[in-house]
């Protein structure tokens, strides 16, 4: 997956789940199963782990955990032969749309990522509403997560990309 190859229909339906999620961070995938893409909205557990131990776990408004359910559910899709395009999730606290220390932490294995073919795409959802989007992709040659993809919202759609465009069309 690159930059400008999210349809519309998938960053609507990006865009409705993580301001839907709101004020907790949403979080989903993008997978490519048996020939079609589908956007998986998944179930964040980061309220409940927060409220049984609030030390270890920062709350919901500032970190998700992927359900494992929503976990075992695209490890079978995975299994079955699907391709993870991408993993989606949502800033809900005034960061913006950039990966947070944490957000790397998670994606990487003593120091390299775990899907290093997958994009992370970040949201900016304030309000209830989704204001910018980046996509990034790891670059082996920088060693580090790189932009490949950003639209700024107005109204609830994508308006004049900067850098490059996230949406087809866009």
């Amino acid at each position: 997956m690159t930059a400008g190859l999210l349809t519309p229909a998938e960053f609507t339906a990006i865009r409705l789940h993580l301001e839907s999620a709101f004020p907790e961070e949403g979080c989903g995938v993008l997978l490519e199963t048996e020939g079609r893409r589908v956007v998986r909205p998944c179930r964040s557990v980061q309220g409940a782990l927060h409220a049984q131990d609030p030390e270890r776990y920062p709350p919901a408004t500032h970190a998700y955990t992927v359900s494992p359910e929503d976990l075992a559910a695209i490890q079978w899709e995975l299994d079955r032969g699907g391709r993870l395009l991408a993993v989606y999730h949502a800033h809900t606290h005034g960061i913006g749309a950039h990966l947070s220390r944490g957000d790397v932490q998670a994606a990487l294995v003593d120091g390299a990522p775990q899907s290093p073919d997958t994009v992370q795409i970040v949201a900016a959802v304030r309000d209830g509403r989704l204001e910018e989007v980046r996509a990034l992709r790891w670059d082996p040659v920088r060693w580090a997560y790189v932009l490949v993809g950003c639209a700024v919202m107005k109204d609830g759609a994508p308006v004049q990309p900067r850098v490059v465009p996230l949406v087809q069309g866009g």
